[in-house]
């Protein structure tokens, strides 16, 4: 392979490779599995979902329906919307709404959005599935909305009753997902999970323009906005709601109840009195500000109005901006060792120190350290993280969480593991995926079995860089000497591992002592400090220089005149004409790659991480290893495992 292509393959943004991702879920689901289909609930998640999914089976049209739940409260032109997206997709749409709700007229007003949300949304959602027999469903849930979803698995398993047992997770290792379910049991897959809102589903859009539904933009504090939603001639009386019509605090009215823009939804203007619905009524919103302040900075305020509303804004500046954000280096890793080592700590104080926290979650985050915190008065930031009732309640993490924040120099995904022994599969699921792992050891309990046996797993999976953080290093006064003895302790067993590189890092999470800045009471210590090491440590592998992997996964027939093999290169490069051997477990055969296909895309090689269809020549359907799963009982579609081809 030439230093070019080499060179090529590194340049995958972030972005490409979390579309790679999903696009490869997308379609193992479908492999897998007798009966999927997509949740469609026209919003940004679910068209960023849906247009992947037509990125993952072109030509062919996706192989599964669309599912809309409808709770009846969705304005006609988003309707119309999600009737023409089935239509351009080429798919089946199914349209459910729970009758038992709409006799008993439940609404958010009579019946609270609690109560309302779980008959007309969840129960809905389960009798669908029910009724339709569906064993997978594609959701549009990522792990950065609540610290719940930071827990659950891209295949979360549901029980008969659809229920999710976050305490019973299945192992996920690599990008491989465990289908097989019993009969009535299913399966929610979750392809969007490493997306973040503010910086991929936003861009994501922008970058292909596929067909989405349009976003109102708030207006910026102190300015008027240069296009002002209609307001459908229903402005609250001033006199009785709020101190006034125009007063800048106030919340919006319900969606449902307030046209768009440009139209004329209630005759009269006497708002109060003719037809007045709820136009007399306290709004539907809390009275808070549309921005979340951040601490020590405002993030939405002057971001609102110095980036997108003002006079002189600079398009190519702004593409510019994004596309450096996209170039960004991606770093996973992970935090492993024994039970109270301070892993969990060690991750929130990480992401205070950055100042990634909202001024709302840090204030949810004071209350949650009154009620359950460990550490007295203090904040606990190990709350931030432990996401689960029984997590809080027993003061331990019992399945990893994943956490995403960014740097100006590299973007991290980290994986908050668990240190009690029988959670331990739950660790290696955080180290099938990560790049590097943070070894806490208590500078008070030395190296412990626990240690140990994390930092063989995480040999064991391929990880090559170690940070050996010794942990509440200012319980034994910031001594040098403890933290040698630990150091040299741990490499005298360590040198057996497969690790290349071993940082010594005397810290104290609680504290902040060397996390994002140097410790006063450390200056003896002229190392790096956690995040300076992270930003810069070098995790590239050289998977363009070994042969040519790409498991097969979806045989894609439109036509009768068309074939094509869909997967992910796991290695290697492929370019067109080039000639690809094939091995099965008896045979080896040869074919030339006729074309590459993608979607919205025309460029001739391919690289590591890219989701692929290749086209072939010849008519041979290449065979496929069994090794990793059998089909499922009763299975239509064929079940495509890998196929390694050797170069």
């Amino acid at each position: 392979m030439s230093a070019s292509l080499a060179s090529k393959a590194q340049q995958l943004t972030h972005l490409q490779r979390l579309e790679a991702e999903s696009i490869h879920v997308m379609r193992e689901v479908a492999a897998e599995f007798r009966n999927p289909v997509m949740l469609y609930s026209i919003g940004k998640d679910s068209s960023v979902m849906l247009h992947l999914a037509k990125k993952a089976f072109y030509p062919s049209p996706p192989p599964f329906p669309l599912l809309h739940v409808d709770t009846t409260w969705k304005f006609r032109e988003m309707i119309a919307f999600r009737d023409q997206a089935a239509r351009d997709a080429r798919m089946d749409l199914i349209v459910h709404t729970n009758q038992d709700g709409v006799r008993e007229g439940v609404t958010p007003f009579t019946h609270g959005s609690s109560v309302y949300t779980n008959i007309m949304k969840t129960d809905a959602l389960k009798e669908a599935l029910t009724k339709y027999g569906f064993d997978a469903a594609f959701g549009g849930a990522r792990r950065d909305e609540e610290k719940s979803r930071a827990k659950e698995r891209i295949f979360s398993f549901r029980t008969q009753n659809h229920g999710w047992d976050p305490k019973n997770q299945r192992p996920e290792l690599w990008n491989l997902y465990n289908a097989r379910v019993r009969k009535g049991e299913s399966i929610r897959a979750f392809p969007l999970s490493n997306w973040t809102e503010a910086r991929h589903l936003a861009v994501h859009p922008e970058r292909e323009h596929p067909d989405r539904a349009p976003v109102l933009r708030g207006q910026a504090p102190r300015r008027r906005a240069r296009r002002h939603a209609d307001h459908g001639r229903r402005r609250a009386p001033a006199a009785r709601l709020w101190g006034g019509a125009g007063n800048a605090a106030d919340p919006l009215p319900h969606p449902r109840l307030l046209p768009a823009d440009g139209g004329d939804g209630v005759a009269g203007r006497n708002a109060a009195g003719n037809r007045p619905r709820d136009a007399d009524r306290p709004h539907l919103r809390a009275v808070r500000p549309a921005h979340r302040p951040r601490r020590g900075r405002i993030d939405g305020e002057e971001e609102a109005r110095g980036l997108f509303l003002m006079d002189n804004f600079d398009p190519a500046a702004f593409a510019e901006y994004l596309s450096r954000q996209e170039r960004k280096d991606l770093l996973r890793f992970l935090t492993c060792g024994s039970v109270d080592d301070g892993k969990s700590t060690l991750i929130g104080r990480l992401l205070y120190d950055t100042k990634l926290l909202f001024e709302d979650q840090l204030a949810t985050l004071q209350k949650d350290s009154a009620k359950h915190g460990t550490v007295g008065e203090d904040i606990d930031f190990a709350l931030l993280v432990d996401g689960l009732e029984a997590e809080r309640e027993q003061g331990i993490t019992i399945d990893v969480a994943y956490r995403f924040f960014a740097t100006e120099k590299r973007k991290f995904i980290v994986a908050d593991t668990p240190g009690h022994e029988q959670y331990t599969r739950n660790m290696a699921t955080g180290a099938s995926n990560a790049d590097l792992a943070v070894i806490l050891i208590d500078a008070r309990k030395g190296v412990l079995t626990q240690t140990r046996r994390h930092s063989y797993i995480a040999s064991l999976l391929g990880i090559k860089n170690v940070v050996l953080a010794i942990n509440k290093i200012d319980l034994m006064d910031y001594s040098k000497d403890v933290f040698e003895e630990i150091l040299a302790d741990y490499r005298s067993f360590a040198h057996e591992l497969a690790f290349t590189n071993i940082q010594p890092i005397p810290m104290s999470a609680r504290f902040g002592d060397n996390v994002t800045q140097r410790g006063e009471h450390l200056s003896w210590y002229d190392g790096p400090t956690l995040l300076e090491h992270i930003e810069t440590v070098d995790v590239r592998g050289a998977a363009t220089e070994r042969p040519l992997r790409f498991p097969v996964q979806w045989v894609n027939r439109p036509n009768l005149d068309f074939r094509g093999y869909s997967g992910t290169l796991a290695s290697g490069t492929v370019s067109v004409g080039e000639e690809a051997p094939r091995r099965g477990l008896r045979t080896q055969e040869h074919g030339q790659v006729d074309r590459h296909l993608r979607r919205r895309e025309g460029k001739r090689d391919r690289r590591r991480g890219r989701d692929h269809h290749a086209h072939r020549r010849d008519r041979h359907l290449p065979r496929r290893s069994p090794v990793r799963r059998q089909p499922a009982a009763g299975s239509r579609r064929p079940v495509l495992g890998p196929s390694h081809l050797d170069a």
